[in-house]
């Protein structure tokens, strides 16, 4: 697993719209290199949660031959102070297969179910959708809730893992 986080002359404020950027598929690329280089070939699925799906939208939308696959959890598709989040036209931009994965009760504001059903629908994308809560607490956009998938994160874990490897969209997930 390798974790990609800000560029250092990007942060504290990572805005959505760098990400949309060549230079952002260049880094990204980058990473790639590097790591390939030191480890071999590998097998590449992007995967994104929250903020981290628009991330991962962009990288698959411009490097699509360099992964198998995208993951897009508890995704950002209502605009915010941060960027605009992902879009449909950015999801149908992607060549490679793409799995939505979403709460059905996410509580943040940025990240509504409907929104991403309909996005699924229109891309002709799956969605596995999760049900179910553990002791949920804190920020209704933080993981402590549906939002992160609380009390359902190694069902949710195991139904992405299992597409990645056999890319059969697994059941819906719930407790």
């Amino acid at each position: 697993m390798v974790v990609i986080d800000a560029p250092s002359d990007q942060q504290p404020n990572f805005w959505q719209a760098f990400r949309e950027t060549a230079r952002y598929g260049e880094d990204v690329k980058a990473v790639i290199e590097a790591v390939s280089k030191k480890y071999g070939s590998l097998d590449w699925t992007f995967v994104g949660t929250s903020e981290g799906s628009v991330s991962a939208a962009h990288a698959a939308r411009m490097l699509g031959s360099e992964a198998k696959g995208v993951v897009l959890t508890s995704s950002v598709v209502t605009p915010g102070r941060r960027g605009r989040g992902v879009e449909v036209a950015d999801v149908k931009q992607i060549k490679i297969p793409v799995l939505w994965v979403h709460h059905r009760r996410d509580p943040c504001p940025y990240t509504p179910h409907h929104r991403v059903r309909s996005y699924a629908e229109e891309t002709k994308t799956p969605l596995v959708t999760v049900t179910g809560v553990g002791d949920r607490r804190g920020d209704p956009c933080g993981a402590f809730t549906e939002h992160g998938f609380v009390g359902m994160e190694v069902k949710t874990i195991k139904a992405i893992l299992s597409w990645i490897h056999t890319g059969v969209v697994p059941p819906d997930v719930s407790d």
